[in-house]
């Protein structure tokens, strides 16, 4: 488990009232009325490649902070970009920005890039509370090399808590052919106060060789058994913890209650994790306007715009239209939980079951985690975890399909043809 992370200096403003006294010697008058001062958010994201970026968002104007690291978690260099951004598109939800302006600061390496990022990405915002960023390969390839486009999601900033502790339930972000070819999809974190000592139980789709991706059941995928891992490390500088895993550095954001950001080193993405106390259930996700993006490894990243009905024998569909114009079909959204028959894909792995992992006694089978939902296709499987946030709900998900051990497409039946990440869904409530 590794990440990258960028010195976030930004802050939240305050609003400060300044009473000017009127001049002239008019000694009825009363104060001129302050300014109004636009409200500031920070927000601090994991990325599909494995950098953690932060985006201070005031009004149209958006400071982002940007760092480039190896696969060791070291910083290479920093970016310091400013950006402008107009108005939410109103079908899809979306915001344009266009780069301003670009400056490098030299980390770990002897020089920056030759080139400056330039260019437009689309940025969603659930104000105060998360933000989605499609970063379009022609900035990606200038800011960190990267050969595909990017996907970047955050939380707002939540400061430096002095208690983390708490079960959170997780995907993955990343694409097997973009960044890595993980196996792991989705599971659960137990921390500390501190997020030195933690327990996490990990899970992918498996069975090799089946005809259908629809087939695939979980399978525990934790490196320990017994998924105990102890973190190096005290310091939480501008809301972003830095610990270290057999030499490596991570980095997470952790918000003040309902979730964390696990960021791991170049190459490896990253985690989106809820905590299991905010957890939606079905009821919660029916009757309801989103907004969202996909995020293919193997496609082109759409903006969606999506509505699900109530809930219908078990099921929430979902359906709406994408950027690219397509027609999302009706899709069904079901609980992930273990049908206790053949076939269940959450039922228990035998795995799971001989690791001694004490999370076993809290989440017995895969499908027992908090807020774990599953989108299913025929072409292509979601998991997802749902978080309520006031009154908003959002979906994050990890999509999996057939893939080869590099990330690339393989043949079903080949034995290195299992489900792997192969992007990843997000949604909010509008």
């Amino acid at each position: 488990m590794n990440s990258k992370f960028g010195l976030v200096s930004m802050s939240t403003l305050l609003v400060v009232a300044v009473l000017a006294a009127c001049g002239g010697g008019d000694s009825g008058g009363s104060p001129d009325p302050s300014p109004p001062v636009t409200p500031s958010h920070e927000y601090i994201s994991t990325t599909s490649r494995g950098d953690l970026v932060s985006y201070t968002i005031t009004g149209a104007d958006v400071a982002i902070q940007w760092n480039v690291t190896n696969d060791m978690g070291v910083i290479n260099y920093t970016w310091n970009i400013a950006a402008s951004c107009g108005a939410p598109d109103t079908t899809y939800g979306y915001r344009n920005c266009s780069i301003a302006s670009a400056s490098c600061t030299v980390g770990a390496a002897v020089v920056c890039p030759a080139a400056t990022p330039d260019g437009t990405f689309q940025l969603m915002e659930i104000t105060g509370t998360a933000l989605v960023v499609h970063v379009p390969l022609t900035i990606a390839m200038l800011t960190d090399g990267s050969a595909h486009d990017e996907l970047h999601a955050g939380f707002i900033s939540g400061g430096c808590p002095t208690d983390v502790s708490g079960d959170y339930s997780y995907v993955l972000t990343g694409r097997a052919n973009g960044s890595h070819s993980a196996t792991d999809l989705f599971g659960v974190y137990r921390s500390d106060a501190t997020f030195n000592n933690i327990i996490h139980a990990d899970f992918s789709m498996g069975t090799v060789g089946e005809a259908a991706i629809s087939t695939a059941v979980s399978d525990y995928t934790t490196f320990d058994p017994h998924g105990a891992v102890t973190l190096t490390g005290n310091t939480c500088q501008n809301g972003v913890f830095v610990r270290e895993l057999a030499g490596a550095t991570t980095r997470l954001n952790v918000t003040s209650g309902s979730g964390f950001i696990f960021d791991f080193p170049a190459g490896q993405g990253g985690v989106i994790a809820i905590k299991t106390t905010t957890a939606a259930a079905l009821a919660d996700l029916a009757g309801h306007n989103w907004w969202g993006i996909s995020f293919p490894d193997n496609g082109t990243t759409e903006l969606l715009n999506m509505t699900t009905t109530a809930v219908v024998a078990g099921a929430v569909s979902i359906s709406g239209t994408s950027t690219s114009g397509a027609s999302i079909p009706a899709t069904p959204i079901v609980p992930a939980i273990d049908e206790s028959a053949p076939g269940s894909k959450f039922g228990l792995p035998a795995s799971y079951t001989a690791s001694g992992n004490v999370l076993l006694a809290s989440y017995p089978t895969p499908g027992n985690i908090p807020g774990l939902f599953l989108i299913d296709t025929p072409e292509r499987n979601i998991v997802t975890v749902a978080s309520k946030v006031g009154t908003q709900v959002m979906l994050y998900g990890v999509t999996f399909e057939y893939r080869n051990a590099s990330g690339g497409s393989c043949v079903i039946f080949d034995a290195e043809c299992i489900p792997r990440v192969s992007g990843n869904f997000i949604a909010f409530t509008h």
